[in-house]
């Protein structure tokens, strides 16, 4: 391989110290030849002990680089990608630590993949396969795909897109995401990267939760389908199993009323305009339990192998 940087690892964050000090220590813990791999945390939050820290962090470690952005929410996300100089730009989300082996894994990706650039997501599901067009692929990955944690993008296809319009503020990686539609192949990638740090839930965004996966990432689906890009088929799907994952929001926060940071005003509105009447408590506890059954068998069936 050459000298040039392989590997772009972007970590946008609004400062919170005790998820992100982990995720950078999990990275830095593999022994790698600090030139072929850099590491991008960009920062939109307020806190001054994180700045401190990330000052501090980065005098250790060359390759890291540590920028204040004035970014809105999500969208802190394209910034990061912005700064990035590697083959292969990969999102790391700031609560999740990388497994031992990750960063050797994805060095290899980029070798044996920089000739063709397929694209891929990096997602541990029983859906992880090649895709020869953008309809199975987003079929494939179905909801996830409003999920940042797996996005990564070639450089040379993120330079392809038109940077001066506004992307999406809840769904700016779902932008990038599904701003590929022509590609010769696409590559759901279900080796295990992540684990998740134990997160404490008030922590989080402070979005309107069911306006965001319940009107906004429908529409987004929907406009796929308006377009052309994908079958109804497909659009079908999607809708149907992202209403699986509201269900699962809606014992949460709505039924349990488990403490957290979301905005949940006009869950109701916002739930009907896709979905109507279908999330009552008894449609709710049905799908769970259909949910929790077959996460069991998959468990089961991938420990009987």
């Amino acid at each position: 391989m050459s000298n040039e940087i392989q590997l772009s690892l972007c970590i946008p964050t609004n400062g919170i110290l005790e998820w992100v000090k982990p995720v950078l220590d999990s990275i830095y813990s593999e022994e790698k030849p600090i030139a072929k791999f850099e590491v991008i945390v960009t920062d939109n939050g307020n806190n001054e002990k994180f700045y401190e820290f990330m000052k501090n962090y980065s005098k250790a470690h060359d390759n890291l680089i540590y920028r204040k952005t004035n970014a809105v929410q999500f969208n802190n996300q394209i910034e990061a990608f912005k700064l990035a100089s590697g083959k292969l730009i990969k999102f790391i989300n700031h609560r999740k630590v990388l497994l031992p082996g990750s960063l050797n894994y994805l060095l290899e990706f980029v070798e044996k993949y920089q000739s063709s650039k397929p694209f891929v997501y990096f997602l541990e599901d029983d859906n992880a396969g090649v895709y020869e067009n953008f309809d199975s692929f987003v079929s494939g990955l179905s909801y996830f795909s409003s999920y940042s944690g797996g996005i990564a993008m070639w450089r040379d296809d993120f330079m392809k897109i038109d940077l001066n319009k506004p992307f999406n503020v809840l769904f700016p990686h779902t932008d990038m995401l599904f701003s590929a539609r022509k590609k010769k192949q696409y590559i759901i990638d279900g080796h295990s990267i992540t684990k998740d740090l134990p997160t404490d839930e008030t922590k989080k965004g402070k979005y309107n939760l069911f306006f965001a996966f319940a009107v906004e990432y429908p529409s987004i689906i929907l406009e796929l389908y308006r377009n052309g890009d994908i079958t109804y088929k497909t659009l079908k799907k999607v809708k149907e199993d992202n209403y699986g994952f509201l269900c699962m929001l809606y014992l949460n926060y709505i039924i349990l009323k488990k403490p957290c940071s979301y905005d949940l005003q006009n869950y109701k509105d916002n739930l009907r305009i896709y979905y109507g009447n279908r999330l009552m408590p008894i449609e709710v506890f049905k799908t769970v339990v259909k949910k929790s059954m077959n996460l069991i068998k998959r468990k089961v069936r991938k420990h009987g192998k």
